[in-house]
């Protein structure tokens, strides 16, 4: 099973479109972060668009086309609207909602703030669950002042979309048949302590030494917690925050380097047998 991008994700400064599986959605936000792009990244299945506005890499804004995962309708659900004000706003695009909503006032700035990330959240993690995504980046300017955003809320937002994502089976087992150990990066640096994190992601965070497999830190958990301890280290390795050691391939990990590793090394098992 692919989940690598498309060649044409590969164009540094020109456009980037393509198709991948979820695990490599992951990849190539990364990679928008890394390079510090700001737009929208479009990711679109059967006629259904998630909008992912960026600034300078890190997400500010994450919008679906479907008419109950819009702002004003979440914020209606949410009481923070009643009905007939969720209607007003019905024909504006979430950007142009929020850009209204903070004209008004009538939401404090903290509760909107609230809304917007939980929305994205759920936002983000229905599209991870998409088996198949296409996807184009579209360069934009962004409303200053539009919202707050930072590294931690970015991170925290694709760690979660990715407890539910699809397509994950042979990534975790890539994941587990590595012999190589984990380490956190020397160049990218998150406080753990500022995200949300579960009682076993924050043990896995503790038992990475630099000289720990995936699977002995695995080992160490019950395996009722396995898929989603898996998930949480992938996240982690794809976003940066771990590498491998020896590494795999050159920059950081990218998922078809890690399933091509593991092709080989079944390739040479079955060579030997």
């Amino acid at each position: 099973m692919s989940v690598a991008p498309s060649p044409t994700s590969t164009a540094p400064e020109g456009a980037i479109h393509g198709h991948c599986a979820p695990p490599a959605l992951a990849e190539l936000i990364r990679d928008l972060y890394l390079d510090e792009r700001t737009g929208v990244l479009v990711l679109s299945r059967s006629g259904v668009e998630k909008r992912v506005t960026l600034d300078r890499g890190m997400i500010l804004l994450v919008s679906s086309s479907l008419n109950d995962e819009r702002l004003p309708a979440w914020l209606a659900r949410s009481g923070l609207l009643n009905a007939d004000e969720a209607e007003a706003l019905k024909g504006l695009d979430d950007r142009q909602a929020l850009d209204v909503l903070k004209k008004r006032g009538q939401i404090p700035p903290a509760r909107l703030q609230e809304s917007v990330r939980t929305l994205a959240q759920q936002v983000l993690t229905a599209a991870f669950r998409w088996e198949s995504i296409a996807y184009r980046f579209e360069e934009t300017a962004v409303a200053p002042g539009l919202l707050e955003t930072n590294v931690v809320v970015s991170f925290e937002l694709i760690i979660r979309a990715l407890r539910s994502m699809a397509g994950f089976e042979p990534i975790q087992e890539a994941l587990l048949r590595q012999d190589r150990s984990l380490r956190f990066s020397d160049q990218l640096y998150l406080p753990f302590d500022q995200l949300r994190l579960s009682p076993i992601e924050g043990f896995l965070v503790s038992r990475v030494d630099g000289q720990t497999k995936v699977r002995d830190i695995l080992a160490q958990i019950p395996p009722a917690e396995e898929v989603s301890a898996s998930r949480f280290l992938f996240g982690l390795l794809i976003l940066g925050l771990l590498h491998f050691v020896p590494p795999i391939g050159s920059g950081p990990l990218s998922c078809e380097d890690l399933l091509r590793g593991e092709e080989e090394k079944r390739a040479r098992e079955e060579r030997e047998r």
